[in-house]
This record gives C-alpha cells, structure tokens and sequence, in this order.
C-alpha cells in the first residue's frame, strides 16, 4: 500500500506537469543522440551498436512510463483519480459509515436488494446532509429484476440462507428500494441518489455456500427418492416374473400378438412385448401405478442375461433402475 500522503503528491497537479516536462525532455534527448549516433558513428564500429541497444532500450522504458500515466491521468476521471476508497463489508457500513472522513462526499453501495443498506445506511445518511448541510451523492447498483434468470437464482439464495422467498421476492425488495430512495431524495435537498441496474445477482461467498449445500442436500432427496421407487418396482418386476413362470408350468400360456394381455390379477396384469433379440414381458403394478418391463436374452451357452425396465403404457420406452441391488 501506498501512502496516503505520498499518494496525494503523485496526484498533484505539481507532481504531474514535473512528471511530463522532464520524462518527456529526456525522451526527447535519448531520441536525439540515437538520431546523431546512427548518423555520424560508421555503421560497422562495435561500439555504435553498443550504444544504440543501450539508448533504445532507456528511451523505450521511458515511453513505457509516460503512456502509463498518462493513461492514469487522462483515462480515469478525476472523481475516482482523486478518491480515497474504502470498501466495507455488510456488517460494517451502519457502525462504520459515521467515522468515514469528513470530505467524504460520494457513497456507492453495491449489494444484492439494498434491504440493509435502505434500514440502516441510507437513514445516516440523510441525517448526516442534513445536519452538515452538505451535499452528499449517493450511487446505488442492485439487480436488475428483469433479466432471465436473476429472480430464480435471487429465490435459491435466500432458501439457501433458510429465508423464506418465491420468484417475485427480488422484484418487491428491488422496487421497495427503489420507492425509499426517490421518497428520501425528495425530501432532502442535500441528497442526489443515482440508481443503477445489475444484470447478475451478487453473492456473497457464505451464501453462495449455503445455497450449493441446500442444492445439494435436495439433489440428494430426488436421489434417494427415485432410489426407492426403482427399487420398489424392480421388486415387483421380479414378483410379476415368479407368477409368469408359474402359470406358464401349470397353465397354457399360448403365444400372443405383442401388445395383447396374458393375465390379470387383483395387483397386476401381464402383456405380451415384441422384441428382435429378447423375450420380454411387459407389465401393470396397479398397487403401485407403474409399467415395468421384463427381458430375457440367452448368448453363448450358460450365459443368461436378465434386464428390468421402467416403462410406459406402449412398453416402448426403456428406463434403467437404479436399484439397491446394484453393486
């Protein structure tokens, strides 16, 4: 870090016309001698070579100076040039905004809605132009309500910080913010409050934090959720297969056009399905409103391979099952 004082020599309009005068003469000067060097030294002497790298490279590095400052001076405008900035967390600005210097005469808050900012800091705030009566300008950047996007990942934040909040949360706190700013402005002369749109959310890391942990911790749920519900079916896959195979012993089950029902119980109904490379039976769970499909392929000699679908009505679709039973 600089220091302050130090800083406020760099920035004085002394210290930038010495600056320029004198590195802008020196460069002058180093162009100079390489222009007499390279004119007057004979081409094929050891020490003219010598002496133009050496002054090549001086004139460059002084360049290098002069275009960085000048684009200091010139390029940043000389509210921000000549600005102290002090950055703040949340918890900070309402114990910290009084102790800020007296100069002091622009704020800019950059935060999610501004609910703290308009409860405790922009109350001071008024305060503090109307008993100096001075002006103080006040620059505001929320989120831009609006855009795709920002009011769902607004609503997963605050659920992620255990806050209640829906898709039209970041709309009302934005537009509450805006109301309380244009009601105090108009009431204090001393205030000029500009307001700007962000086109993201910001985030501060705890939160950010919080709200992955609780995607997670919901990812894990539908997880566990399908878990349960593919290993329930594939139990009553193989159920639904036990009783195939018996009435197949004891009765005579004849083949079928694919579609066409083979039996119906009081829990289940079992249908015929086509299929180039298995033989497969599709079937009804009516305790627990679900199709499953079961499939049977036989490959080299003793290689039998059985597989367990989630289905629809058609027994056209195949859903994997993730079941407790995999490995």
């Amino acid at each position: 870090m600089i220091d302050p004082s130090l800083r406020a020599v760099l920035r004085s309009r002394y210290t930038i016309r010495r600056f320029f005068i004198s590195f802008s003469s020196l460069l002058a000067v180093l162009m100079l001698l390489l222009l007499v060097i390279s004119a007057y030294v004979p081409a094929d002497s050891t020490l003219r070579e010598a002496i133009i790298n050496f002054l090549g490279n001086f004139a460059a590095n002084v360049a290098i100076f002069l275009c960085t400052y000048a684009f200091y001076v010139f390029i940043t405008s000389p509210e921000l040039r000549n600005a102290e900035v002090i950055p703040l967390r949340n918890v900070e600005i309402g114990e910290e905004i009084i102790d800020l210097p007296a100069a002091a005469s622009d704020y800019w808050f950059w935060g999610r809605t501004g609910s703290y900012f308009r409860k405790d800091v922009l109350p001071r705030l008024d305060r503090l132009a109307h008993e100096e009566r001075k002006r103080v300008r006040i620059r505001v950047v929320i989120p831009d309500p609006d855009r795709d996007g920002n009011s769902q990942l607004y609503m997963h934040f605050k659920r992620g910080l255990g806050e209640e909040a829906n898709e039209h949360t970041l709309a009302a706190n934005v537009i509450f913010t805006i109301a309380r700013l244009v009601s105090t402005s108009m009431r204090n002369p001393y205030l000029a409050i500009e307001i700007g749109l962000c086109p993201t959310v910001p985030v501060l890391m705890g939160a950010f934090f919080l709200w992955r942990r609780s995607k997670a911790e919901e990812s894990a749920k539908v997880a566990n959720a399908r878990l349960h519900r593919d290993t329930l079916l594939y139990e009553h896959i193989k159920a639904g297969k036990r009783e195939y195979d018996w009435r197949r012993r004891d009765e005579s089950i004849q083949a079928r056009k694919d579609g066409e029902l083979v039996f119906e119980t009081a829990h289940m109904a079992a249908y015929n399905v086509s299929h180039f490379a298995e033989s497969r039976i599709g079937f009804y769970f009516k305790d627990i409103d679900e199709y499953g499909l079961y499939g049977f392929f036989a490959g080299e000699p003793g290689e039998y391979y059985d597989s367990y679908y989630r289905t629809d009505s058609t027994f056209k679709e195949e859903g994997r099952l993730l079941t407790r039973h995999d490995d």
